[in-house]
């Protein structure tokens, strides 16, 4: 794994457990998505991760929150829902950024007075087991949304819990005496084959390209990718996705200035490992969703300066190794749902990557991070 990345979707995998120390190199990380996998617990190397904003553990087996997460200074969104959580560690509290805690579907009694003093918008307790609810919430001014639906509350009437949350709130802080002292320290084809529509399309957006260079034809249903395409000089983005495109003329040659290539959702079966040394100024590229039967070899050789590739929906296997690495740019990586078992070791030798999308595949573990 590499240790500059700052986003990294594990998401909807097979992971059961994950190594001790596998956080230690990934302190850059402000994004983290670990949910729809097996996870019983969250190894305590969580500690290292103080640039982490997002944290999404929905949908696994947790039975417990490591300590450790509470140095997670810069953590501003929790999700913990659907999982077997018994308490919450009067630790979260130490997370003072934190705007979003969601606890759904656990099996969580009560809750921390601790908790009371973060500054929360967004509070989710609902389908858990909590009994009764710290008066001391009722100080927490800063939240917009209570959800506590599916908790045997007493002592808090229905019409409360399923009510404004401020009518709630105040109902809390009434519960306490001196409640005011209390809270004041609680704070597109070639020729003439397109429709009349589609062409007028076309013609709208090449007006708009002499001036910005960049020419949008998505969802038009062309099936050839239309001549303005190369006949404009100065395409710097071309968007063709959502289309039924299923082969790219050898004219897209002559786009040398183009930057941003969109050709997600087509009906592209080969993969045009000739057109990419032609598009020396590519530095995006988008193929999701297409039915690509298989990458030659040298796949990926001609896309030195390419910061982002999205292979999204693609089930063809990668090519072996060297195939990623050829691609040294490249900062914004998308494989998810692309039928992986493991993570391609080369992804370590990414050393300018920032986003690793790898959520929907069948991954089973992830390597030591180097």
């Amino acid at each position: 794994m590499c240790a500059n990345l700052a986003s990294l979707d594990l998401g909807g995998n097979k992971l059961a457990s994950l190594e001790d120390d596998i956080f230690s190199n990934l302190s850059s990380l402000t994004e983290l998505d670990l949910s729809k996998n097996i996870l019983t617990e969250l190894p305590m190397s969580v500690r290292f991760l103080s640039k982490l904003v997002r944290l999404n553990l929905r949908q696994n087996r947790l039975t417990s929150i490591p300590s450790g997460l509470g140095s997670c200074a810069s953590l501003a969104e929790l999700y913990l829902g659907y999982n077997a959580l018994e308490t919450v560690p009067p630790e979260i509290a130490e997370l003072q950024k934190l705007g979003s805690l969601e606890l759904r579907a656990n099996q969580l009694q009560d809750l921390p007075v601790e908790l009371c003093n973060l500054q929360l918008s967004l509070l989710d307790l609902s389908d858990n087991s909590v009994g009764s609810l710290p008066s001391e919430l009722g100080f927490m001014t800063t939240l917009r949304k209570l959800v506590l639906d599916g908790n045997p509350l007493r002592g808090v009437r229905s019409s409360l819990i399923l009510g404004p949350t401020t009518q709630l709130l105040r109902h809390l802080r009434g519960r306490l005496p001196n409640s005011e002292a209390a809270g004041s320290q609680v704070l597109v084809s070639s020729g003439n084959v397109f429709g009349e529509e589609v062409q007028d399309s076309i013609a709208k957006s090449v007006t708009k390209a002499s001036s910005t260079g960049v020419i949008e034809l998505q969802g038009q249903s062309l099936t050839k990718v239309p001549p303005q395409a190369w006949e404009e000089n100065n395409v710097v983005s071309l968007d063709l996705s959502k289309n039924a495109i299923s082969a790219l003329p050898p004219e897209l040659e002559r786009c040398t200035s183009l930057k941003i290539l969109s050709l997600a959702d087509n009906k592209l079966s080969e993969w045009p490992t000739s057109l990419w040394s032609s598009l020396i100024s590519l530095q995006q590229l988008f193929m999701a969703r297409n039915p690509i039967n298989e990458f030659p070899q040298d796949a990926f050789s001609s896309l030195g300066k390419l910061k982002e590739l999205d292979l999204t929906g693609v089930a063809a296997p990668l090519p072996a190794s060297p195939s990623l690495s050829l691609m040294p740019s490249l900062e914004r990586l998308h494989l998810r749902q692309t039928k992986l078992r493991e993570i391609p070791s080369e992804i370590c030798q990414l050393r300018q990557l920032r986003f690793l999308d790898l959520s929907e595949n069948s991954i089973i573990a992830v390597p030591e991070v180097s």
